[in-house]
């Protein structure tokens, strides 16, 4: 009986961090352009080439892959950029010890992570940066089991994007390897990819100014001073796009009231249904 309370309870948590379906905030931000563009009189070159679309090729297979606005809107549900989080990396969890195994193993096993998403709630009656604190609870005749983890809210995240401040993990592919021959200098053990921060995305969109802080190697990523360096057009294009569509997706999902009051909801037996983000996640309702 208490497992499968424990279960029911984890999924429970699950559904509260479920936004829009993924190929619906593509078709979002589609339409969203769409929008800018009819309001402004005028196509805007730049953002239309590279919009993106709906198929599987504009999803990619890992973060940077692609540089279209429509792949940030997908991958912003896939992995957590900014803060890490995930499965193999959750936010501290309060409640029962004997069960926070089982929480992590469900609720980041979903399909994509739970936790990735967890970011994505901001309650603005309590301030643009006061982090979101995810609490659920089952009760019984016999006892009742509280369960909450704090992570930054939603507006938070956005500055970072805008701001800078996180790291940015990049690893080789095969259309561009080192985007910055002044930073990637020889070592003694291959080098797969490079991490570093920007001050400002629309700085390092039109100059490409960056601080390279390490690099990755076979085993792991290792880290080192700040360096200063200028990455080409291409490069900072590639990061600065996709950025743009998580950021994109950030905003619609603030669109869905559930996640701007931090109301718990899922499809799964036992909760609450969310009629507004189910009827808009579903094709044939666009």
């Amino acid at each position: 009986m208490k497992k499968s309370l424990t279960i029911l309870l984890i999924f429970f948590l699950a559904n509260i961090c479920t936004a829009h379906r993924q190929h619906a905030h593509q078709y979002l931000t589609i339409e969203s352009y769409k929008l800018l563009k009819l309001h402004l009189g005028y196509d805007i070159q730049a953002i239309n080439n590279n919009l993106g679309g709906t198929t599987s090729f504009y999803v990619g297979d890992k973060p940077w892959q692609r540089g279209f606005i429509t792949t940030g809107a997908w991958r912003e549900d896939t992995e957590d950029v900014v803060y890490g989080y995930s499965k193999s990396n959750p936010p501290t969890l309060t409640g029962p010890s004997g069960v926070i195994n089982d929480i992590i193993a469900i609720f980041g096993g979903l399909n994509p992570d739970g936790f990735v998403s967890s970011t994505h709630f901001w309650y603005a009656d309590d301030g643009d940066h006061l982090a979101t604190t995810i609490r659920a609870s089952i009760e019984t005749l016999w006892w009742t089991n509280v369960f909450s983890f704090t992570v930054p809210n939603a507006y938070q995240k956005l500055h970072k994007y805008i701001n800078g401040g996180w790291k940015v993990h990049y690893t080789y592919d095969e259309t561009m390897g080192c985007p910055s021959s002044a930073f990637c200098m020889p070592q003694n053990y291959p080098i797969l990819g490079i991490a570093f921060e920007y001050d400002n995305l629309i700085d390092f969109f039109k100059t490409g100014k960056a601080y390279g802080i390490g690099f990755r190697g076979l085993v792991s990523w290792q880290y080192c001073d700040r360096t200063l360096i200028y990455f080409g057009q291409e490069f900072r294009e590639k990061i600065t796009w996709q950025i743009l569509g998580r950021m994109c997706h950030l905003i619609q999902d603030m669109s869905v009231p559930a996640h701007a009051n931090l109301d718990p909801h899922g499809n799964n037996p036992g909760l609450r249904i969310d009629c507004y983000e189910n009827y808009f996640g579903y094709d044939y309702f666009w």
